[in-house]
Parts: structure tokens; sequence; C-alpha cells
């Protein structure tokens, strides 16, 4: 199985001196039936911005638009995304720059969760759970999609239950917006298709200078 590696400079982060550890971690989209998910291996010094485009990519989204990481303890609620979005409206929360704060500072031990939003209007909620972390001997981040299940769904098709319409609306010759959703989604498209292999590739051409944004 192939790992990719990148050696990453940030300004934003000091070097990290303890050994890397990669997490292994489920990302499953909330609320899809059957359940949408990916099972991937990061290092646990990614940055966040760069773990922002990791999930984009192992889901297929196609980062258009806002996103949050929401980290919620027993005594507060963190909230991490692009410094300066005005999208990332939490009332009473300060939003951290995700750029300067790594995955570690996430998720600590097996078990640990958080949660990532991507769409605002649309709300997918992707539960990150850190099932293993598995000591790494090479100072350099990595990222690998070990499986997964269920296609992405498309850009704007109104969240989890405007999803769930078009779908039925697809397979139904008699339902009045059939001819509609072929057009959004296409006569051919496939909700359960995934291919590991392809979202590995698109980790291998990943630049991460594209990445690192601002």
């Amino acid at each position: 199985m192939k790992i990719v590696t990148f050696h990453v400079e940030s300004s934003q982060l000091e070097p990290l001196t303890d050994q890397l550890m990669l997490y292994q971690i489920t990302l499953t989209l909330v609320g899809t039936k059957p359940s949408i998910w990916r099972r991937l291996l990061v290092s646990d010094d990614t940055p966040l911005n760069i773990f922002h485009s990791v999930i984009q990519k192992a889901m297929g989204w196609s980062d258009y638009h806002a996103h949050q990481f929401v980290v919620a303890g027993k005594k507060a609620v963190l909230v991490y995304s692009v410094a300066g979005n005005n999208e990332v409206m939490q009332i009473g929360i300060p939003v951290l720059d995700e750029k300067c704060y790594r995955l570690s500072d996430l998720l600590h031990v097996e078990g640990d969760q958080c949660t990532y939003e991507y769409d605002f209007g649309d709300n997918w909620l992707h539960q990150l759970f850190l099932e293993r972390i598995i000591a790494d001997d090479i100072s350099s981040q990595k990222f690998c999609c070990l499986e997964g299940k269920g296609a992405c769904p498309p850009e704007d098709s109104g969240g989890v239950s405007g999803y769930e319409d078009w779908l039925m609306a697809l397979n139904n010759l008699n339902h009045p917006d059939h001819e509609d959703a072929v057009e959004w989604l296409g006569a051919d498209y496939n909700p359960f298709r995934f291919d590991r292999e392809e979202v590995n590739k698109l980790f291998t051409s990943f630049s991460l200078s594209s990445a690192i944004k601002g």
C-alpha cells in the first residue's frame, strides 16, 4: 500500500521535536444512509489547513464553500477555520486560525472525535474519529486512504435530505423531477461508487503550495 509523503514548511508552526505519529481516522458523512465514509492515515503534525484539503480530496468535494473544525470539550467549544472568514459565525465563540494548529491539537488519544463542517448552506457534517495511533519513524507528513464506501454527493445538492430527494427522483422514471435529476446527477450516476486508488492518486498529485491558502 502506497503512503504519500510530503515535506512541508510552515511559517506559522514550529517544527515538532517529538516522534511523529500516524493517525488512523474514520471520516463519516453524518446522516447518510447507507453511510458515506473514508478511513485515512494522516500524520499527527499535519496543519489543519492542509488536513482540510486532505478531507476535500478524500471525500470528493470541490472546496467551493466555507468550512470549519469544531471540537466540543467538557468546558468549551473550539472552532478552527480560515482567519477572517466572515461565513464562519459562532456566537460567543472565537475562531482560531487553522494555519496555526495541527491535527494533534484536535485529536489526542484513541477514541477522540471532532466535527468537520463543510458548506454552511447544505450543512455537510463529517464526524472524525481517531481509531488508532501508530508510531512513525519518518519525519515527514503522510496521507493515505485505506478504504471507504459511497460516492460523494454533488456540490450544492441540498444537504443530506436534498441529496436523498435527488436520488429518489433519479431512480423513479415516473417522478416529476426525474428529468431534472438526470440532468443534475447524470443518468449513469452511481451513489455507491468509491475508488480508493483514485483518491490516493489525488494525494500523489496534491500540491501543498496550492493547499496552503493566504
